[in-house]
């Protein structure tokens, strides 16, 4: 791995899924499997099987590599609580081994924004919060990204959870969109179901809202998934208010 001598990156921490199993380590005598978050785990937790790994991972703006800084044992999803204490203590590892931390990003969790609330990051429209003081020299900011991708993905998975999303306080079932598209646009929609056609036509708005905040770099990435409202199968009415996003209302399906 090269140097970390002054090196500036960005801190990445992510959870993926494990199989339980248990481990005896001979180097120390160590047990692995169980939940450890060092000395920051909590009364009886340590006897809970682990079935989660929370990986902290450094990746420097310019260079092709990256690596893993440390990784613990949780069950199921880490507590917001103690990733905010795990993740200070890794950046101040990084900083005392030569690295330059100047942000952080990860998922939009539930314990991930928790983490995040409880260094004061926040999304007030009024007065966003996006950075934190850094903990080895007050004069300097940390600052957080949602990852892109895992947004589009939260707004996929919740739409099709639960199956209705409100457009200024209107509720729109996802199975009341009905499509019905012209000769036209049939080539381009054959391999859509329903669902697929409004959850891209919504990344689209949501990459067309996210442009108006994102760095341009950051924006011609996401182009590619821009639709406007006239891009929408004809089954769907489209019209913006004078202030406030797209309101759309399911037309009834046609008498057949």
């Amino acid at each position: 791995m090269p140097s970390l001598r002054k090196l500036p990156g960005v801190r990445m921490f992510d959870e993926m899924s494990v199989r339980k199993s248990l481990h005896f380590r001979e180097s120390d005598m160590a047990l692995l499997g169980k939940v450890n978050f060092a000395e920051h785990t909590r009364p009886g937790d340590n006897e809970k099987d682990a079935d989660h790994v929370l990986v902290f991972l450094f990746q420097p703006f310019l260079g092709g590599w990256s690596q893993t800084v440390r990784t613990f044992c949780a069950s199921s999803a880490a507590p917001g609580s103690v990733v905010a204490k795990l993740l200070l203590q890794c950046i101040v590892h990084l900083e005392n081994s030569g690295a330059v931390v100047q942000a952080v990003t990860c998922d939009n969790s539930t314990s991930n924004r928790s983490a995040l609330r409880s260094l004061g990051i926040h999304g007030d429209r009024k007065n966003p919060q996006t950075s934190f003081q850094h903990p080895c020299d007050p004069i300097r900011e940390i600052y957080t990204v949602i990852d892109p991708p895992h947004i589009f993905k939260c707004i996929r998975n919740n739409l099709q959870k639960v199956g209705k999303f409100l457009v200024d306080s209107l509720a729109i079932l996802l199975d009341d969109v009905l499509l019905e598209p012209t000769e036209s646009e049939e080539e381009a929609l054959a391999d859509l179901s329903p669902k697929e056609c409004i959850l891209d036509y919504l990344a689209g708005y949501v990459a067309q809202k996210f442009s108006e905040m994102c760095c341009t770099d950051c924006v011609e990435s996401l182009k590619g998934l821009q639709r406007s409202p006239s891009d929408l199968p004809h089954s769907c009415e489209v019209e913006r208010l004078p202030s406030g996003p797209l309101h759309q209302t399911a037309k009834p399906p046609p008498n057949r």
